[in-house]
Order: structure tokens, then sequence, then C-alpha cells
């Protein structure tokens, strides 16, 4: 048996240690006891508590990262033996093209506030997923996108992947100050958990003796660079004939604002004051938050506010901008018929005006949803909320991060990003078929 695999056989006792289980679209992925205790946390702190003695006993230390492995946001490489000696290390395995990656940030960013009087630290790991994600210079890309501001390690060919055995995105590990592995889990929506066993893992070790004085460490952010133009990661454009000349609507996403041009590129108008947050009002005073999707309906724009998981709308007379759906927080409805003013988008990534609504592609929920806005309510158009490739009507289909949209005709046709597919949805019918690209699920 060679050394990887032993490990990796070690790291699944510790998995099943922790009461871990292997993740699922439709819940958290721990185990049904510590599931069923995430609701408490005392009983939550008892569970981890238990397993945590055992991990500790078990003295499984993570491998240390490859010298020839690329960083950012330090000045050099970082060593789990060296620099990270006598800190507590939360490693992150992510992709940038996933969608529950991305969903996970701010929550690494809370983790990183509590506890910044402490030695802990997080370590993005990015593992990729397809070809062109292995490329530092996108990562790097990825990490300006998406303002990540602790360490990253370029996962050269998934060695850290397969070394520490994970199987997911998104995937943690806990790694004490003695490079012992202390907890392994996946999936988004973790915080709780992951909170709770930071401060268990803390309490366990102040119980062991006096602690290793962690070093300084060479932390610099990647800088921005300069900007040929004044669009940062726009992510969709919208073109409109109108009485007066032809326009483009663009979402300038990295800037949180909608910029508004002609044809030429001459600049018409800017809505949003450039930055991020969840506000209403005029042209120079709303904000959105990292915005996609376009779409005019009934002479209205009508903007997917991404990371605010919230449907917009402008006023292209005035350009003020209103809320529709939505309060900033991330929701997790698969089904039913709600008020579309408190629904809570997951984030939406494109939009298309279809008959008294517009139907929306909530990436995050692996959906197509139809934002009613004749009846004010939002209900599913099409996806079982799975992540996969399946065919069928309505929701007795599935989706994989949808992520654009265009229509011929009476067929919506929809970029299944991790699927790597193009489908196709008969409006009326909502019959889904894929006509492009991956053929299995």
């Amino acid at each position: 048996m060679t050394a990887r695999i032993w490990l990796r056989n070690l790291l699944i006792t510790l998995v099943s240690l922790m009461g871990l289980s292997s993740p699922g679209w439709a819940q958290s992925n721990v185990s049904r006891e510590l599931n069923e205790a995430v609701t408490n946390r005392e009983n939550l702190a008892q569970a981890i508590r238990e397993r945590l003695q055992a991990i500790y006993m078990a003295d499984i230390k993570a491998p240390d990262f490859g010298a020839d492995q690329v960083w950012f946001n330090t000045s050099r490489p970082l060593s789990l033996s060296k620099d990270l000696a006598g800190r507590f290390v939360l490693l992150d395995f992510w992709t940038y093209c996933c969608i529950n990656c991305i969903h996970v940030l701010p929550d690494l960013a809370w983790l990183e506030d509590r506890y910044k009087d402490d030695p802990f630290l997080v370590v993005g790991v990015h593992s990729a997923k397809f070809k062109n994600e292995e490329r530092p210079d996108q990562v790097r890309r990825a990490v300006l996108r998406y303002e990540v501001e602790h360490p990253v390690v370029v996962d050269k060919g998934m060695q850290i992947w397969r070394t520490m055995g994970i199987n997911a995105w998104p995937s943690f590990a806990l790694i004490g100050p003695d490079r012992r592995v202390l907890g392994v889990l996946s999936g988004e929506g973790q915080r709780d958990v992951l909170d709770t066993l930071i401060q268990e893992a803390m309490a366990l070790y102040a119980t062991k003796g006096p602690a290793t004085t962690p070093k300084r460490l060479p932390l610099r952010l990647e800088p921005r660079g300069k900007i040929d133009g004044p669009l940062y990661f726009p992510g969709k454009v919208l073109a409109q004939a109108t009485k007066n000349g032809s326009r483009l609507y663009i979402s300038d996403t990295g800037n949180h604002r909608i910029v508004v041009t002609d044809t030429t590129g001459r600049h018409i108008q800017t809505i949003g004051s450039g930055l991020a947050g969840l506000q209403d009002g005029s042209a120079e005073t709303a904000r959105f938050f990292a915005p996609q999707g376009l779409a005019i309906h009934r002479g209205q724009l009508y903007v997917a506010d991404t990371e605010n998981h919230a449907l917009r709308r402008v006023d292209l007379k005035t350009f003020a901008v209103t809320t529709v759906g939505g309060d900033g927080r991330q929701g997790n409805q698969r089904s039913g018929v709600h008020p579309l003013g408190s629904f809570r988008f997951n984030s939406p990534w494109a939009l298309s005006s279809y008959d008294g609504g517009l139907v929306v592609a909530d990436a995050g929920s692996h959906q197509l949803w139809f934002a009613d806005l004749n009846r004010d309510r939002a209900m599913v158009f099409a996806g079982d909320g799975s992540e996969r490739k399946l065919d069928g009507v309505g929701p007795s289909s599935a989706f994989a991060q949808p992520s654009g949209f265009t229509v011929i005709g009476s067929t919506l046709y929809v970029a299944d990003s991790e699927s790597s597919s193009i489908r196709s949805v008969e409006l009326k019918s909502r019959k889904v078929r894929t006509v492009a690209g991956a053929t299995t699920e």
C-alpha cells in the first residue's frame, strides 16, 4: 500500500470519527447526528468535542505543501511545517467555476474576522475542475474578482486534493498547530460547524501545554494592477433598439454597477454608485453587488443582482433602482410558490423576459425560477434543484449551475455551466433537453 493510499484511508477514518458523510445537494454533509444538533450549539459542541479527542489521539499529520506550487496573497510559498507551525489552518478546497465555492467566501471572511486575534489562518487550495482553471494567471484573476484576501495555493495536478483524500468542492480540512488533521467536511452552509470545530480544537490544544509561537507571515495582497478601461470583470451585456438609436446595457460586475452606452461605446449613463451593497435609490446612490443578468420587460430594465441574491428593477426614464425580490441573503428554496417581494434567490445569474414576468437562471439552486411580475410571486420553472444534467419537463428536469440565456422563437437556450452543456427549454411546455455538450449526467 502506498503512503498516499494509506493516508487517504486514515483520512476516511477521520471523516468517520467526525461523523461526516458524503456531500449531497439537499442537505449539508454532516452526519444525521451533527445535522440534528446544528440548531443547538451546545449539542453540536459536545458532539464535536467527543470526536476531537479520538481524532487527536490518532495523530495523523497533514502533508506539507510542495515547493513548486504557485501562491497568491503571499510574497513567497508557505510551509505547514515551518511558516504555519503554531497556527490552526483551515484549508478551503475550491475551484473558481463552482458557485458553491463562491458561496462559502463570506463564511470564510466571517471566520477570519472572528479569529483575527487568534493563531488562525484560512488557506485557499485551488484544485481546478477544468483545464483552463489550472493556469495560475486565471486563478489570480479569480482571486482578484472575488476579492479573496487570504493566501491561495494553486494545487498543481490536484496533488494536495488527492493526498488529503478530498472528493468534492468545496471541502474543508482543519489542521492543528502541530499539523494534526482535526476534521474534514464538504459542502456550503457549514459556518456554524466550522466555527464550533475551531473553538473546540482551540480549547483542546489549550490543555496540551505551551503552544508554539507562530511566526510572522509574509502576507501580501495581490495588486489589482492597471485596468485599461472603465470596466472590471463585466459579466453580461444586453442590446436594445430605441427610437433614438441602439443602447448597450453592461453589467460591470467587478465594479458593482450597470453601464449604459451606445453601440459605439459612447457613455450614456452609469447606474449604481460602484460600492457593493443592497440599496435602492437614484442612479448615483443605488448599490448592487456583483450584478450579472439583464433583461428588458415592459420598458423596464431588470437586473440579476447576483451576490445580493436579489432581483432589481431600473426605471429607464429616471434610472432609479428598486428591489423586486430578495433582501441580500441567500435563499434555499427548491419548490413551491412564494411572494416575490420576500423571496430570496440563490445567486441569480441570467434573466429572460417571458409572458408576464422573467425566467431567472438561479445558478446557486441549479434551477430556473419564474418571477411572475403580474401576480408578484416566484415559482419553479424547471429543474429539481439537484446539480446534474437531466432532461425532462419542468421540475422533473435538472441543471448544473445555469448561467446564461438566449431565446430563439419560443425556445429558451441555457448555458448549463457545470454540466458543460447547452440545454433548451420549450417555454410553453417547459420541456428540457440537451442540444450540445456533455452527454453524461
